[in-house]
């Protein structure tokens, strides 16, 4: 009776058996969900650099976009003034050319009195014609040069050149805000990358570690159900 009772404390070996045969099952369920999360996350990954290469190119091309615009926009209104700068100088011009100095020369008067020969009143039409002309051409000319100096005006003072600077403006303060939206954004994302990352290693550190200390407490266990079964 004594013999065939099991001795207190102590395993059988059947029961150290099943232990082993648990904790085997156990150490090839943990490395094969190990397994399956390195590979997902390498999986992650490489899908994140695929993702932040093709996002950092979009990136490129609308900083590009934003660039091009601000430059086109400032390009379009030094053209303007420089068209409006041109349009003020030749109106001038024109109203110089206007003057009454330039349009004829007096002519003296003879010494002998008014000539009244056929060939001086020929002469007097002809200069009277003269006069008609260049007063129709000074009047054309000062026409011309109002609507230069109107158009000059209009480009300086009107909606034109205003309307495009308060569009530049707002096309500069929309571009920068969706660009920093962007910058915000990304740098969430590669801080959620990195943590999940790390949280990866982490774990895989942990589970090396519990896979290491199980056989020492194996051991520690199966020795001292040894030395129970001799002492007994």
């Amino acid at each position: 009776e004594i013999l065939d009772a099991p001795a207190c404390g102590c395993s059988s070996p059947s029961s150290l058996g099943a232990e082993r045969s648990g904790a085997m099952s156990h150490d090839l369920q943990r490395l094969e969900g190990a397994s399956a999360l390195r590979t997902w996350e390498t999986h992650r990954a490489k899908q994140y650099g695929d993702w932040r290469r093709a996002v950092d190119g979009l990136v490129a091309s609308l900083r590009l976009t934003l660039r091009r615009g601000a430059f086109q926009s400032r390009e379009l209104d030094a053209f303007l003034r420089q068209r409006s700068a041109a349009d003020r100088a030749y109106a001038a011009a024109l109203n110089g050319a206007n003057s009454p100095t330039s349009l004829e020369k007096p002519v003296a008067a003879s010494p002998l009195g008014p000539d009244s020969s056929p060939t001086a009143t020929a002469a007097a039409v002809s200069s009277a014609g003269r006069n008609v002309l260049l007063e129709s051409l000074s009047g054309l000319q000062r026409a011309a040069a109002q609507a230069r100096e109107a158009f000059a005006a209009s480009l300086l003072e009107g909606s034109v050149l205003s309307g495009l600077s308060a569009t530049t403006t707002e096309f500069e303060k929309t571009g920068s805000g969706i660009l920093s939206d962007v910058d915000e954004g990304l740098k969430n994302v590669s801080e959620a990358h990195a943590n999940a990352a790390e949280a990866m290693a982490a774990y895989h550190r942990a589970s090396f570690m519990e896979g290491r200390r199980r056989p020492g407490a194996g051991g520690g266990s199966s020795s001292s159900s040894s030395s129970s079964s001799s002492s007994s």
